[in-house]
């Protein structure tokens, strides 16, 4: 629909692996979301090997949000955040966010995904928890 629909308002058609269900607005370990002191209300809070896939159904715009690692990763962890279009093994990659260490910057992500039906999100690392902040579609009227 016209708007901004947040991902963890709506369930995801598949995942990767039983072992890291994404959490929705809240950090994997069941805080507030928390990238470097900035706390989100919406989101959500993965670890290391997840990966997620949504049905935009084509009716999508922009997908945004924020990455960045957990403050509760260990310390010297590093991540990498990636929105795969369809799944991990036919899709192309449209966003990578590139290593990220604990402590870093978080990133911005404003990509367009008009027309794209399915989208993933996949987070990697070595025991990292990672977070998807305000992670949301956007619709325009078509």
């Amino acid at each position: 629909k016209a708007g901004t629909t947040y991902l963890s308002d709506i369930y995801y058609i598949m995942k990767k692996d039983r072992s890291a269900d994404p959490v929705m607005d809240k950090s994997y370990n069941g805080k507030k979301i928390t990238i470097n002191g900035k706390i989100y209300e919406k989101g959500i809070g993965c670890k290391n090997g997840s990966l997620f896939m949504y049905k935009l159904n084509g009716k999508a715009d922009r997908l945004q949000a924020v990455v960045g690692l957990d403050e509760a990763s260990p310390d010297s962890t590093s991540g990498r955040f990636r929105i795969l279009v369809e799944d991990f093994f036919g899709g192309k990659t449209i966003y990578d966010s590139g290593k990220m260490d604990k402590g870093d910057e978080e990133k911005v992500i404003d990509i367009d995904v008009s027309n794209l039906d399915l989208i993933s999100l996949e987070f990697t690392g070595k025991n990292a928890l990672g977070n998807w902040a305000d992670v949301k579609a956007v619709a325009h009227d078509k």
